[in-house]
């Protein structure tokens, strides 16, 4: 039987433990921080407590996203639509995406972080394997030349929504490019 939270939602929705987030290596002090996928916002109060800046989110259920306002800033419903212009100034952007789409999303992120961004987010380890054996693919491109992804195994298993899916985390950190550093005079 699946607990209350599968009923209210949907398939992706996997609260992501703290147990998982501590696993993350975050380091999120005095950062403004865009949670793309926020959920309930487990992610929301970790960085809250850790002294995030400012922290601003997506979620695309609107309920989801009710719950979440009382925590940071709404930004939009949907991640795949957010632009560079509006997250120009966030520092990191933390994830946990549904994994039907973390593909998109873990792009969408990475082509609209400014400069200097870091990006950390769970996956199916599955999608990073599956990349590491097609080496032309874009996703794997950019974790080999510009972060890792470790395996964090099966670590929903005794999350408040189970499953055995082994998951693996991807950080990346956004190069500055020389174009933002040029200063005339």
């Amino acid at each position: 039987m699946e607990n209350k939270w599968t009923s209210l939602f949907n398939r992706d929705f996997y609260p992501t433990p703290i147990e998982v987030i501590n696993q993350m290596q975050l380091n999120v002090n005095g950062d403004i921080i865009l949670e793309p996928s926020a959920g309930k916002g487990n992610l929301i109060d970790f960085c809250k407590e850790n002294g995030a800046k400012e922290l601003i989110f997506c979620e695309i259920n609107s309920d989801l996203a009710e719950i979440c306002k009382g925590k940071a800033r709404f930004l939009e419903y949907d991640f795949l639509k957010v632009t560079p212009e509006q997250i120009s100034h966030v520092q990191q952007i933390i994830m946990n995406p549904p994994f039907s789409k973390a593909k998109h999303h873990i792009m969408h992120a990475w082509n609209i972080a400014p400069d200097g961004c870091e990006i950390t987010s769970l996956c199916n380890s599955e999608m990073v394997s599956e990349y590491r054996y097609e080496r032309e693919h874009e996703i794997y491109k950019i974790i080999e030349m510009y972060g890792n992804s470790f395996n964090l195994g099966q670590c929903f298993e005794e999350a408040e929504r189970k499953t055995d899916v082994k998951i693996s985390c991807i950080k990346l950190y956004k190069p500055i490019s020389n174009d933002s550093t040029n200063f005339e005079g």
